[in-house]
């Protein structure tokens, strides 16, 4: 179900603008999303699972941010993602979008 729901939503954002704003990640630090910010949607899904390897032999350019963020998974489920796939978090700092405990699913700057 989660992995649908993240697919698709973020089948809605291709060719979006996302405005220019500040979000907080994961472990609590502030990332800014601009235009020289790498956006990777996940959700924690076998098939996201497959593609941490991939992401983690990206080449970092300086003065780039990169994101993972989960739209549709909690605070649990993204901790336990990240310890099983062993995601670079020193190059992808993560977020989810909104507080999955409320009432919207997809809430915040992604809408």
């Amino acid at each position: 179900e989660g992995a649908d729901k993240s697919r698709d939503y973020a089948l809605t954002l291709i060719g979006k603008v996302i405005p220019t704003t500040t979000i907080k990640t994961f472990d609590e630090q502030s990332v800014t999303l601009n235009r020289k910010t790498i956006l990777v949607i996940l959700n924690t899904g076998d098939k996201s699972k497959s593609f941490v390897e991939q992401l983690n032999k990206v080449e970092t350019l300086e003065g780039v941010n990169y994101l993972v963020i989960f739209p549709s998974e909690t605070n649990d489920k993204i901790a336990k993602f990240v310890e099983e796939t062993k995601l670079n978090t020193d190059k992808f700092k993560v977020a989810k979008n909104c507080d999955t405990t409320g009432s919207s699913r997809y809430c915040g700057i992604l809408l």
